[in-house]
């Protein structure tokens, strides 16, 4: 089609623009997200995609032309109301039909957070236009493709067909096709070895070729080795970034030093500085964090004022006062905008010397903070009183763990003597501290059960952590599960959050930076609908509102097998989309809601020295105490938006590539110590069948045409398959009565080839 075909087809609204998104091949999991609506369009084979890769631009028309005012009627702008004036202090909302959600709040560097809601695809999360029904349609023009000029990671593999020997690349990512190697010498094509990554670039793909063509520009590194399959997935994901920050941004820091004593190396606070900031070094004011932490972003206080009255303090890292705006360190942190954790290494936001040093609230030093005050009673209530809010200095009197501060709670620490030498405070007494830890704990737990009883649905995930040899390689493994200590942190976080958010849309509304988390979209929940009736549930669940009530039903029934809990608490995790930031400006307040939280306003404030997020909502605050919105016009412009836009992205970025080194990582592990594990199937189809395995939380598809250890498959039927299988080892013989939604026993392995992934092997049952 030419361009002034498309020009006309887009004028007269036959043809229309979005954005291809691809989960993985098959194409069958591909949909365009549609330019200007939340729609999407099915792209279902291979003619539909028509050699449109993931994220291209692309130029589509609907197959059924009688669905196209179906598209045209989403286009349809919707009315906002007008802007109430909104409460001083935000609560979450009490409602008769309980809310969904999956709430844990980033209390450590690792932790899954509130945000976190979702692993698929942001956007998979996209609501669907449905009046007319699934929308189907096929691409006819690729105006943009995103591969054109990226670095391709790929594993070689030969094709010998009709007597010809064929180069083909199969890229790491899953979500692209094989490439065919073109335009190179025989001899360099000879020389590729077949355990190195290489680096592809994509050159065309033409209408009578399978594949697309690329060549091969230079070796990446050697396959299964820790570090290449880690920097593989960062150049997989765009991240071009590592722990090195560029010369003018370490230049910049420089001023920094003639403010570091020599002797300690540590930053002294001018005396300029010291008389703008609140003085709280004589409070008592501690950080609660994994022991391996190094950048500690908050930490906490307690003063009890009456019998039933307590002053809470969440003292928060001041990263603006170091990181200013426009500054080369600032547009270096705009462009990470978030911190990577990988299982042995962090790529950090923003340079050592602040987030391990001058920003870190590292105990019996002097730092500076961005200071949040407001005022609770013993059973969790937050009172009606102005929160303060206050750039301040505080002296941290010591660094606690989660653990000690678990064994606390727990009574095995009940005076300072016991608490380990490392753990000491300064400046106070360990008994002094023990107790502030205890009377927060009390506050914070009561908090917390008042918010799961209204409205919020919290899935304690179990986060795996891995014992490294010297070499990184991996040796052991250990589930972390969140206890109290967990929660404690993470109630006075999320009130922080919510108490800033509110004071930003109460002063600032326009410039507000917040966090939004929409209800589950009709499509997930039409696909869970399905789940519910394969296993006998009659719940109508009418809309995502329904969920907590449901799960809390399910949960308290103990005539509902074990197996089906699991399924569904599986299953409604993966109903919920992903969380995204957002600047108010005339956004409707209905609009604004955390659905997970169940929050009116939610924002992030609590962790910047590792979210660029959370710096943004620094200096919006200051400029608002500051009497200075002035400063902050460029936020209320739509220059603002790609920073946004750039966070969100981001975000989701490095929680793939923390996930995708974690698998790595445990199939590194599972491959020289593979071992039985207890699954549920979850889904049977044509050529494949689903295992969740609970001890590793993890989902696989296993193939059934193509697994060498299976000689026959037969279907009884839609929900139940037999297994003729034999022994890898012993070639013996035996069947598998596979059953959607039974426990079924598996080997786990990780395969021998690359890229590394999980290998299922059954067992006899």
């Amino acid at each position: 089609m030419s361009i002034a075909e498309v020009k006309e087809g887009l004028k007269n609204k036959t043809l229309f623009r979005g954005t291809m998104i691809k989960k993985e091949q098959p194409p069958y999991n591909s949909f365009i997200k549609v330019e200007g609506t939340d729609c999407r369009v099915t792209a279902r084979d291979a003619f539909a995609n028509n050699r449109a890769l993931p994220n291209s631009t692309v130029i589509f028309r609907l197959k059924d032309e009688d669905q196209r005012q179906t598209l045209l009627e989403s286009f349809a702008p919707v009315k906002k109301a007008p802007a109430p004036a909104p409460a001083p202090v935000a609560t979450p909302k009490k409602e008769e039909d309980d809310e969904d959600a999956w709430v844990t709040e980033e209390s450590d560097e690792q932790s899954s957070s509130e945000e976190d809601v979702s692993s698929e695809e942001p956007e998979v999360a996209a609501p669907v236009a449905r009046r007319g029904g699934r929308l189907h349609g096929e691409v006819v023009f690729i105006e943009q493709n995103p591969y054109e000029e990226r670095d391709i990671i790929v594993k070689i593999e030969r094709l010998c067909r009709h007597g010809h020997t064929f180069i083909y690349a199969r890229p790491i990512d899953k979500r692209l096709s094989h490439l065919q190697i073109v335009n190179q010498e025989p001899e360099f094509l000879n020389s590729l070895s077949f355990t190195t990554y290489y680096v592809a670039r994509f050159k065309q793909w033409r209408e009578d070729c399978r594949f697309p063509l690329a060549t091969i520009e230079a070796p990446f590194g050697t396959c299964d080795d820790i570090e290449t399959e880690c920097r593989a997935l960062l150049v997989t994901n765009q991240i071009e970034h590592t722990e090195e920050f560029p010369e003018d941004c370490i230049r910049a820091l420089d001023k920094f030093d003639r403010h570091v004593n020599q002797e300690t190396h540590e930053y002294e606070i001018p005396a300029e500085e010291r008389a703008r900031r609140v003085d709280l070094t004589k409070m008592t004011i501690f950080s609660i964090d994994p022991v391996t932490a190094r950048d500690l972003d908050d930490a906490l206080s307690v003063q009890k004022e009456s019998a039933d009255v307590f002053k809470i303090g969440v003292h928060i890292a001041d990263v603006s006062h170091f990181v200013e705006e426009g500054s080369a360190v600032d547009e270096e942190a705009q462009l990470r905008t978030t911190s990577i954790y990988l299982p042995h290494r962090v790529i950090p936001m923003l340079p050592r010397l602040l987030c391990e040093n001058l920003c870190s609230l590292n105990p019996a030093v002097e730092r500076l903070a961005f200071s949040i005050f407001f005022w609770m009673n013993s059973k969790g209530e937050v009172l009606e009183r102005q929160p303060i809010i206050a750039k301040s200095i505080i002296r941290s009197c010591a660094k606690l763990s989660y653990d000690v501060v678990q064994d606390m709670i727990e009574g095995k620490i009940t005076k300072a003597d016991d608490l380990p030498p490392q753990y000491q405070p300064s400046g106070v007494s360990g008994d002094e501290v023990i107790a502030t830890c205890l009377l927060l704990n009390e506050i914070a737990q009561k908090r917390r059960k008042w918010r799961l009883d209204n409205g919020s649905l919290t899935f304690n995930r179990i986060k795996k952590r891995f014992k490294l040899a010297e070499d990184s390689y991996p040796v052991d493994y250990l589930f972390e599960e969140r206890k109290e200590a967990n929660f404690l942190v993470e109630e006075y976080m999320l009130l922080a959050n919510t108490l800033i958010g509110s004071f930003m849309v109460q002063h600032k509304q326009g410039i507000s930076l917040l966090r939004r988390h929409e209800p589950p979209g009709e499509k997930k929940l039409e696909e869970f609908r399905k789940v519910l009736k394969e296993l006998n549930i009659h719940e109508e669940l009418a809309d995502g509102r329904a969920m907590k009530g449901f799960l809390e039903k399910i949960s308290s029934n103990k005539l509902i097998p074990s197996n089906v809990k699991k399924i569904l608490e599986f299953k409604s995790v993966k109903l919920l989309e992903l969380a995204k930031y957002f600047v108010v400006q005339d956004t409707p307040p209905e609009s604004w809601g955390h659905f997970a939280l169940q929050f009116d306003v939610y924002t992030h404030f609590t962790s910047p020295i590792r979210r660029y997020p959370d710096l943004l909502v620094h200096r919006v605050v200051f400029s608002i105490l500051q009497k200075a919105a002035q400063k902050m016009m460029p936020l209320a412009s739509g220059d603002f938006d790609p920073i946004i836009e750039r966070c969100n992205e981001m975000k989701f970025k490095s929680r793939r590539i923390s996930d995708g080194c974690e698998r790595v990582f445990m199939c590194l592990y599972l491959r020289k110590n593979p071992g039985e594990y207890q699954g549920i199937v979850t889904q049977i189809a044509f050529d494949f069948v689903s295992i969740l395995i609970l001890n590793l939380d993890i989902e696989m598809k296993v193939s059934v045409k193509k697994n060498e250890q299976i000689k026959n498959a037969t279907k009884k039927n839609a929900n139940e398959l037999l297994l003729e299988c034999f022994s890898p080892d012993s070639r013996k013989p035996f069947k598998v009565n596979v059953k959607v939604y039974d426990y079924i026993k598996v080997l786990v392995d990780a395969t021998k080839t690359s890229p590394i992934d999980y290998k299922i092997i059954f067992c006899p049952q």
